[in-house]
């Protein structure tokens, strides 16, 4: 069977994740239900469970150091320091050297020794180096990320999937939409604005504002009368900015009360000034700043009107609710732009956390961003029994993944391209593998999906089975001889008849028993023994020299650590929380005595979800996950029982003390005026764990 009963394809690109970790583990413990094609014994599934682990050891001869992969993640962050992902940092993860000649293989142990580099280079200690080196190698268990994960057993996933280019975001993702990159390998190659680069020398980050001349997949859609639209959610560098110069004013009203950084700060806004009406465009969060809409010249050019093709994220999940999504739908991520999880250097009001899985993100976030579209989907029944899903990852970008990429069509073939390669780089070979994942009701559940051909996928599949499949396979020649030789994945579609089991997905089924056992992962609410519940977060100022923040920049007063996001007490807006375990990698049963990590689901606190007793307030509040160093333990709670041991039930009363402050335990705020927030103290509140309805 073909793709003919599927009317809508939804396609959602995430970042920077290798397969080997975040699906390595998928079938550790079970097999595949079908194979497509047909395997042969043993080869059901290519991933971590039946490798000899220890010959993919990766090691640091400098300093001593050395690992094999390694099962589990101590943290939802890993690696919590960016990795490298420009062309020269994979050549090394890759190849273990950074100058790659033809028809040399790739050993796949260079990881390690790269991720030591970036961190040398960042100003990391030999002892801090040595204790962070082996993130890299580390790779989460579907019990770390069951959005993911169930999504792959519960519909098909592809584990022979590679990312077009041995380098970063902007050349993956125009293989995906245009089959070429023009020659730019890494980010900035194709900029033509000059205030790009003196931006990114301001502001310590790429700009990444490239314009690829190229046909993309959009117009050819356009040309074929089918009707289509890019959701994005916020702007191609954080929308953040654009406020810092909308309020610059009211900003530098309290930057003397911040010593050396509110100085520093001011010269930056000092510095970008003369280009701040460039900055606004690329970060306002209007069309005109979507990564998608600036980086594809032609989709301006030559579309009428292509901005009205351009929406939010809320606007794609209000479409697919009412069954009136667009043929094909595109989704761009909340982008990560960070070098640190927690990064509270100077320059947090020009960094972001986002939901795209880019290290080093907070995977939490992003498992919710994924449930949230699934949800959509799956809400008009009509209109997903003919819907197809489609997850992929841009590129895997400093995590381990143990299969080697082979070689590959160039999109000019044999001759020569028409314009300058950057690196001298003849994309001639593939990066590293990256998850894909397929979601249909037309597909049988626990598929394992790989290429019928000699050649394995890579983004350019989406545009020659897009194309295939809206009757215009005659424009795949359009797109290269990369996308001509691309395998199409429309042989998973296996059902005349659609399945019915759409929400039978754990991570959606989140309903408990009163006295049934509290699993790590479970949604709860928290009742203390006022009878008051832990509810909505307020975003407050911290007790300190500004006595009034404006509302127009409370999310500035958030980045500069003058307001924080603090949970309350009250009897509505119940927010699900749900415990991670602090150092077990296949935690069960939540126990009497466990040390966790309580997390919050509650919309609008995004990365910054962890809750934690923190010195710079009387009380407590939401931040992100911190793995290591001193503030690590005020995330850190652990659960006593006040009747017996064993497991930790549903209705149980239970005590959450604090790892950082002595015989603290979490409770509401005895001060008059604060009663509804809550904080530390000895002999403290118990508190009533309760099912989510």
């Amino acid at each position: 069977m073909s793709m003919n009963k599927i009317e809508h394809v939804v396609h959602l690109m995430l970042e920077n994740r290798s397969f080997d970790s975040v699906l390595g583990w998928l079938y550790q413990h079970k097999s595949p239900q079908r194979n497509i094609p047909p395997v042969t014994p043993g080869d059901e599934y290519r991933g971590l469970q039946s490798v000899d682990l220890a010959s993919f050891t990766n090691d640091v001869a400098k300093l001593d150091i050395s690992s094999p992969p390694i099962r589990g993640a101590i943290g939802a962050s890993v690696p919590d320091i960016h990795p490298g992902e420009e062309y020269h940092h994979i050549n090394m993860q890759l190849f273990g050297k950074h100058d790659v000649a033809t028809g040399d293989t790739p050993t796949m142990k260079g990881y390690m020794q790269d991720y030591a580099d970036m961190l040398r280079m960042g100003g990391y200690k030999e002892d801090a180096i040595k204790s962070m080196a082996d993130m890299v190698m580390q790779s989460f268990t579907p019990e770390q990320l069951p959005v993911l994960n169930q999504l792959a057993e519960h519909y098909a996933v592809c584990d022979e999937w590679f990312s077009s280019v041995p380098s970063q975001t902007n050349t993956n993702r125009a293989f995906g939409l245009t089959g070429d990159a023009h020659g730019l390998v890494d980010n900035g190659f194709l900029e033509d604005n000059p205030y790009a680069q003196k931006l990114s020398d301001i502001l310590g980050m790429g700009i990444g504002d490239d314009r690829f001349p190229e046909k993309t997949l959009w117009n050819a859609l356009e040309e074929g009368g089918h009707d289509w639209k890019v959701f994005f959610q916020t702007s191609m560098i954080p929308k953040k900015i654009s406020r810092l110069i909308e309020y610059g004013n009211e900003v530098s009203k309290i930057l003397p009360y911040l010593g050396d950084f509110g100085k520093w700060l001011q010269e930056k806004l000092s510095e970008i000034s003369p280009y701040a009406d460039y900055l606004y465009e690329i970060s306002s969060g209007e069309v005109e700043s979507c990564y998608s809409y600036r980086l594809y010249s032609q989709v301006r050019e030559n579309i009428p009107d292509a901005a009205s093709h351009f929406a939010k994220t809320d606007d794609f999940h209000a479409l697919a609710r009412a069954g009136k999504l667009p043929k094909y739908s595109y989704i761009e991520p909340y982008w990560t732009i960070s070098k640190t999880t927690v990064d509270r250097s100077y320059y947090r009001p020009f960094t972001a956390m986002g939901n795209d899985y880019h290290p080093p993100g907070n995977l939490n976030e992003a498992e919710n961003y994924v449930k949230s579209i699934y949800e959509s989907l799956i809400a008009n029944k009509e209109s997903w029994n003919k819907t197809l899903f489609i997850i992929t990852f841009d590129e895997p970008v400093g995590s381990f993944d143990h299969v080697k990429p082979p070689s590959a069509t160039p999109p000019w073939g044999d001759g020569q391209p028409g314009f300058k390669l950057q690196e001298g780089f003849e994309f001639n070979r593939f990066g590293g593998r990256v998850p894909a994942i397929l979601a249909s009701p037309l597909i049988e559940k626990g598929t394992v999906f790989r290429s019928k051909t000699d050649v394995p996928f890579d983004h350019t599949s989406v545009i020659s089975t897009v194309l295939d499949w809206c009757g215009m396979a005659g424009k795949t020649a359009e797109f290269g001889e990369r996308t001509k030789a691309a395998p199409k994945f429309d042989h998973t579609i296996t059902r005349d008849t659609p399945r019915s089991d759409a929400g039978d997905i754990g991570f959606l089924n989140l309903g408990r028993e009163m006295g049934s056992p509290v699993s790590y992962g479970d949604r709860f609410y928290l009742k203390n023994q006022n009878g008051d519940i832990l509810s909505d977060f307020k975003l407050a100022e911290l007790a300190g020299p500004v006595s009034y923040i404006p509302e127009s920049i409370h999310g500035i007063a958030f980045d500069l650590n003058l307001m924080q996001k603090f949970p309350t007490l009250g009897q509505e807006g119940k927010p699900r929380l749900f415990c991670l375990a602090a150092d077990v990698v296949d935690p069960k049963e939540i126990c009497h005595n466990d040390v966790l990590r309580i997390v919050s689901d509650e919309q609008g606190l995004g990365s910054f979800n962890y809750l934690g007793a923190w010195n710079e307030s009387h009380d407590c509040f939401y931040f992100n996950i911190y793995l290591r160093g001193e503030h690590a333990p005020k995330q850190l709670w652990q659960i006593q029982k006040l009747e017996g041991e064993g497991s930790v039930k549903f209705g149980d009363k239970v005590y959450l003390v604090n790892q950082h402050f002595t015989n603290q335990r979490l409770s509401q705020d005895k001060r008059p005026l604060q009663g509804r927030w809550i904080t530390t103290r000895e002999q403290g509140d118990y508190w009533i764990i309760l099912p989510v309805e």
